[in-house]
């Protein structure tokens, strides 16, 4: 009797997939009914006239809006949706006009410029991480009011199911907020100033980005 039934429920099932792939077809319904796109290869966040461009890697995504990018340079950056926009573009052409849509002034400043020597590649297959091994992090990002980034380092970190985030940072300050206010990063395998490169991307300037409190002039 069990296997009967069992039968008839993936019978059942069978038939209601199919109904769905009919009723689809039937009502130029254009929902996507199952999720195949397990690839991202660019990272794009506006922020104010600056608007950050970054090569993926490989990613990570969560419950709730936290994502983890490893990027084409060799940082790994813990973050927030609700400041990334992960994108799969085929072409620097698409890239660009998708960028002209977020805006269209002259003066933007993007991680994607020659001098910042970014890479980013296209036509890429699957770059979903099926298991998440990454749990060491050794630097935070904190975007500020008035558009610079301090770079802190940090001792330990902690993550919520709720998107907030703890950290013990070097000097023994314990912040706890929403990964949202911050990045979470690791640089100890990236190219020599990837990460002066991002935080620049992030304001515009290297002049806007500080690092145990000095002003940082350039990559290096």
């Amino acid at each position: 009797m069990k296997i009967k039934n069992l039968n008839i429920r993936k019978k059942a099932l069978l038939v209601l997939a199919t109904g769905t792939i009919a009723l689809t077809t039937l009502t130029g319904c254009n929902k996507q009914i199952i999720d195949l796109n397990k690839n991202f290869n660019v990272a794009v966040e506006p922020n104010g006239n600056n608007i950050s461009i970054v090569g993926i890697q490989s990613y990570n995504d969560y419950d709730g809006t936290s994502v983890q990018i490893f990027t084409e340079t060799g940082l790994v950056i813990l973050s927030s949706t609700h400041q990334l926009q992960l994108l799969d573009i085929d072409s620097r052409e698409n890239l660009d006009k998708y960028v002209g849509y977020l805006d269209n002034e002259d003066d933007i400043v993007t991680y994607h410029d020659d001098n910042m020597g970014t890479e980013i590649k296209y036509g890429s297959a699957w770059n979903k991480r099926l298991i998440d091994f990454k749990y060491s992090f050794n630097k935070a990002l904190i975007l500020r009011d008035d558009n610079t980034v301090a770079i802190v380092n940090i001792n330990s970190w902690k993550d919520y199911d709720d998107d907030k985030v703890q950290l013990i940072l070097s000097g023994g300050t314990v912040l706890l907020t929403e990964i949202n206010k911050l990045k979470v990063v690791d640089d100890s395998n990236a190219m020599q100033g990837a990460l002066l490169d991002y935080a620049a991307s992030l304001v515009g300037s290297y002049d806007n980005v500080y690092y145990q409190g000095l002003q940082q002039t350039n990559r290096h």
